[in-house]
């Protein structure tokens, strides 16, 4: 997917606060597996800021790994553990002192119950 997403009114110049660039895309694989499943999605994305406010950098690249395990306890409910793993680069993290690359990583399980 590729595209633009903008905001706010237009200076004199044309150029708005917000103007930025996407692309992103993602691969999935899943298989079942009797009364569970494996999921594995790969994504990558890309952010260009065309915007004129020079504090708010919007330019950021990043790749993203997700994988997740479900199982089908009985009709109504489901538990999934999932990993989620995000590297990207964000220049402007370097403005409130962070490091502009950073890698975040999240384990969640979840317990759903249709009702």
């Amino acid at each position: 997917m590729a595209g633009v997403t903008s905001m706010g009114w237009r200076k004199s110049n044309g150029l708005l606060p917000v103007d930025v660039d996407y692309d992103t895309g993602f691969l999935l694989a899943s298989r079942r597996l009797g009364r569970g499943w494996v999921t594995v999605r790969h994504d990558r994305f890309t952010t260009g800021d065309n915007s004129f406010v020079v504090e708010d950098d919007n330019n950021e690249h990043g790749t993203a790994w997700t994988v997740a395990i479900g199982r089908q306890l009985d009709p109504a409910t489901q538990v999934i553990l999932e990993y989620l793993r995000v590297a990207s680069v964000r220049p402007a993290r370097a403005t409130i002192g962070d490091d502009p690359q950073q890698t975040q990583e999240l384990l969640q399980l979840a317990c759903r119950r249709r009702f």
